[in-house]
């Protein structure tokens, strides 16, 4: 239980050093680790984040976007997946 909490602590400490390599791969860790965990939905839409704004990978980051809408539909982070998702549709127009 602790454990997803560590690596989530880890991954935003990665993200704020500007360290988004190590970020990604710790949220990674987490979301892979511990599907079932409530800070899952949360790493995925950071991975998604940090993909789309830091790294400027549109197609991996959409990945992560939709696993949260589709894996955890009732999760904190869904709406703002789902924001995001459409923003980067309509920013396709």
């Amino acid at each position: 239980l602790y454990r997803a909490q560590v690596f989530y602590q880890m991954g935003r400490m990665y993200e704020r050093e500007g360290e988004y390599t190590l970020a990604l791969g710790t949220f990674g860790q987490l979301a892979e680790q511990f599907p079932e965990h409530q800070l899952a939905p949360l790493a995925e839409l950071r991975m998604g984040t940090i993909l789309l704004e830091e790294i400027g990978d549109l197609a991996r980051a959409r990945v992560h976007f939709e696993r949260v809408v589709m894996e955890y539909p009732q999760g904190v982070a869904t709406a703002q997946a789902r924001r995001l998702l459409r923003n980067m549709s309509d920013e396709k127009l």
